[in-house]
């Protein structure tokens, strides 16, 4: 499942499978704080693909996953592992937490990329 708005059947395949926690963003268009989120949400998906699954969830299009796991705020991340939520944030989340979730879920360390280290003139 790539990082993309994703349909009830396609959810409810990805979140049933046990290879890999799934980390479910629930968002809406009007939300200036979701579209703050999805670079961060880009950053943790290009650092997690190898760890998670992601897929956004439009709320207005999929007003029954809305009530389902009664979502009051937005944008709200549930990160769901072997057809359970392990783990629900509400609000703007950093990559960091997310990576930490993931290692926390499987117990698997998880292999970032090294930062480059800035240049610094002296």
């Amino acid at each position: 499942m790539d990082f993309k708005s994703i349909t009830l059947k396609e959810f409810e395949n990805a979140i049933n499978q046990k290879d890999k926690p799934v980390i479910v963003d629930f968002w809406a268009i009007s939300s200036i704080a979701c579209g703050m989120y999805k670079e961060r949400l880009d950053i943790a998906h290009e650092q997690l693909a190898d760890y998670a699954l992601f897929g956004s969830v439009e709320i207005e299009k999929l007003p029954e996953l809305t009530e389902r796991f009664s979502i009051i705020t937005i944008p709200t991340t549930l990160i769901f592992y072997k057809g359970e939520i392990a783990k629900q944030y509400m609000g703007i989340q950093e990559p960091e937490t997310l990576f930490a979730a993931i290692e926390d879920i499987t117990g698997k360390k998880i292999k970032l990329p090294e930062k480059e280290e800035e240049f610094v003139e002296e």
